[in-house]
């Protein structure tokens, strides 16, 4: 009997033992498993940029198109969790005129979509990078003839950053395009760093938009680099 009590507490102690095991063997699978689910938060500037080159020339229904569609684009193209950079809504559905909120939904019960306005203007979305943590990062200004001709665009300007113009050096921000790649811009050939853009919709154009700005005399460029830990 004596011999049966051990018995049954060792296979008790062992039943314990295993049951830590399999605990902690759990908790491994699980951090590993949800590791790449943390990773994938952070925004992907090489998917704005892909996103940007599938809609440049086309209107996402998933999305609200504007007769002013410049910011609208760069917004989806930073924003899309489907097929762009994953940047996160921030406040959604808080006041739209606050540029610390950025922002669009669709209602179907009234069948329309709404959105803040740094979504959808230059000015406000320029404001929304600068205002917000992690945000986006100003990377400097591009002003002279010899400026806008420099065939890269700063050192920390990567694939997925945003472009914002000046036409007239007032400063109010008037256009918004997002950096897309390097090569031979899809106009007239010109080698350095391009961008996609909507009103007009142009794939792959030079940076500075000089081959086809004709204010660029006038025009200051401001370079915003997106901050990767944006998820």
């Amino acid at each position: 009997m004596l011999l049966h009590r051990a018995l049954v507490r060792r296979s008790q102690r062992g039943l314990k033992l295993r049951t830590r095991l399999l605990l902690a063997v759990a908790v491994l699978v699980a951090f590993f498993v949800a590791a790449p689910e943390t990773v994938a938060l952070a925004f992907n500037g090489y998917n704005s940029a892909q996103y940007a080159d599938y809609w440049v020339n086309g209107h996402n229904s998933n999305y609200r198109t504007f007769d002013d569609d410049c910011a609208n684009f760069v917004s989806q193209s930073l924003h899309d969790p489907y097929m762009g950079g994953g940047y996160s809504y921030v406040n959604a559905g808080q006041t739209y005129t606050d540029d610390h909120n950025w922002w669009m939904q669709y209602l179907p019960q009234i069948n329309t979509f709404q959105n803040s306005n740094s979504w959808s203007r230059a000015q406000d979305l320029y404001n929304f990078l600068l205002w917000t943590y992690p945000g986006g990062v100003p990377e400097g200004t591009a002003h002279t003839k010899a400026q806008q001709q420099a065939t890269y665009t700063p050192d920390n300007m990567v694939t997925g950053d945003v472009l914002f113009y000046d036409w007239t050096s007032d400063g109010h921000i008037d256009h918004t395009a997002i950096q897309v790649g390097i090569g031979h811009d899809a106009t007239i050939g010109i080698y350095g760093n391009y961008v996609d853009q909507h009103t007009p919709s142009r794939y792959h154009e030079f940076w500075s938009l000089a081959t086809t700005n004709s204010k660029w005399p006038t025009t200051t460029i401001h370079f915003m680099h997106i901050n990767a830990a944006n998820g």
